[in-house]
């Protein structure tokens, strides 16, 4: 039991890896400045001890264990993503600390005045940076009005509205920076305001570009600047809880698929409209056009009739998607390459199913959706595409989940089929085209701003 014991406390104490940190860098600093110290001068044992400690100090600093004590309250703060201040270095600022720091050494080593100069005049370099940062960051107010959609690969506008409540002071180059998850990749161009009155208020717009579909968490708000020497950025995060669905990109170029389901897509309604077919006569009301009076109803009669005609309506298309090849089953290592070729192919089914659904709907058809857990009824206008687009987006292929057939089929309705896998076009079992070419352009796009209701209207084919 005792060995037991013995070894599961190990185990604990164990180190797992080396971690580092901005404090544990410091207190490296000051361990090898004391172990210098106490070789310069081997007589002072108050150097010695302080060398012991701070060495000490350090190997906790640095260790990482796998079963780490409870953090201190200190420790939670350090490494907090929504500390009230954080300090970012710039390439200046890096420069500027080394400098800095060999600066310090060279002073305590050569014991000259002038390099002391020098060392107060970048420290107060540096303090000052911190006093007037810390001024244009304090007192700003700001609201969002995130948008719900965007679109990948295509830049999105994040509006930010800021309210400086200092009475004298201005708030001097402020940018704002939309925080994700660490393990979400995105390209983000900072939005900027050079000057910021006081009791003023305006608006910084950030600009993300998303690199794929699916469901993104922000997880919060950075409001920062480099005011006044741009060594580093001050900034406070703020905590927020918010959701971008991004819908997939809708440009590949399918127009002869639509030219090809266009021959003859015009059918009878049974209902009157504006077609070529005759459907009956009544008497003239206001309003009517003269062009279509019945001139022979008139002779035989003496009162005017008009010529009505059957409408033509659009043939409905189900768009359905689907995976052709077999799931891979799991393993580690040599079919992770394999594994990733297969997703990025079934993407680009993806992104040739939202283009087929954008260009169908532009075209006048009816169209529905049909793949893994989604089925969407056939119909028209913004509000069906949009629909289409944000199931695609939210489609999880992995998840198994039965395809629906397609509810009231009748005459004219039509099932094309895309396979996911191998980007091939079917039209009722018919080869309609073996592969697509690949989306039109892959510069990134910047949306339209955000309406009042807080969505966007990114480009790349969202309603």
């Amino acid at each position: 039991m005792a060995q037991d014991r013995l070894a599961g406390m190990w185990h604990r104490l164990r180190p797992k890896g080396v971690r580092f940190s901005f404090a544990g860098t410091v207190m490296l600093m000051f361990t090898l400045t004391l172990g210098w110290l106490m070789i310069r001068f081997p007589r002072f044992h108050s150097i010695k001890v302080g060398f012991g400690v701070m060495l000490l100090l350090n190997v906790l600093f640095f260790l990482r264990f796998r079963d780490r004590p409870r953090r201190s309250w200190f420790d939670r703060m350090m490494q907090s993503r929504f500390f009230p201040r954080k300090l970012s270095f710039t390439n200046e600022g890096r420069f500027l600390v080394v400098i800095t720091l060999g600066m310090g050494f060279a002073a305590v080593n050569t014991g000259s005045n002038l390099l002391y100069l020098l060392l107060g005049m970048l420290l107060s370099l540096i303090t000052a940076s911190g006093i007037l940062s810390e001024f244009s960051v304090q007192k700003v107010d700001w609201t969002t009005d995130f948008p719900e959609l965007a679109v990948a690969g295509s830049e999105t506008l994040f509006p930010v509205r800021v309210r400086n409540r200092k009475r004298r002071l201005s708030s001097l180059s402020l940018d704002s920076e939309v925080m994700l998850p660490q393990e979400v990749e995105v390209r983000q161009v900072r939005g900027t305001v050079l000057k910021l009155e006081p009791g003023g208020t305006d608006r910084l717009f950030s600009r993300v570009v998303f690199p794929r579909r699916g469901r993104f968490r922000l997880v919060g708000l950075s409001l920062g600047t480099c005011y006044p020497f741009s060594f580093f950025r001050k900034s406070r995060q703020f905590q927020i809880e918010h959701a971008v669905v991004v819908l997939p990109r809708a440009d590949r170029e399918v127009s002869h698929l639509v030219f090809a389901l266009s021959a003859g897509f015009e059918e009878h309604a049974n209902r009157v409209g504006r077609g070529q077919e005759f459907f009956a006569v009544r008497p003239m009301q206001a309003g009517d056009d003269w062009r279509d009076v019945h001139w022979k109803q008139y002779a035989r009669t003496g009162r005017f009739s008009v010529r009505e005609y059957e409408a033509l309506t659009a043939r409905r298309i189900h768009v359905r998607a689907s995976p052709s090849a077999p799931p891979l089953p799991p393993s580690p290592g040599r079919d992770a390459g394999q594994r990733k070729a297969r997703d990025e192919r079934r993407e680009e089914g993806i992104e040739l199913t939202a283009s087929l659904l954008r260009r169908l709907s532009e075209a006048g058809f009816e169209v529905g959706l049909l793949a893994p857990g989604i089925g969407l009824h056939p119909g028209a206008g913004p509000s069906l595409l949009k629909q289409g687009l944000t199931a695609l987006a939210l489609l999880d292929l992995d998840a198994g989940a039965a395809i629906p057939r397609p509810s009231m089929l009748h005459g004219r309705d039509v099932i094309v089929d895309v396979d996911l896998d191998t980007l091939e076009v079917k039209v009722d079992g018919r080869l309609l085209a073996a592969g697509v070419s690949s989306a039109a352009s892959d510069t990134p796009r910047t949306s339209a701003a955000p309406g009042p209701g807080g969505s966007a209207a990114p480009a790349g084919g969202m309603p």
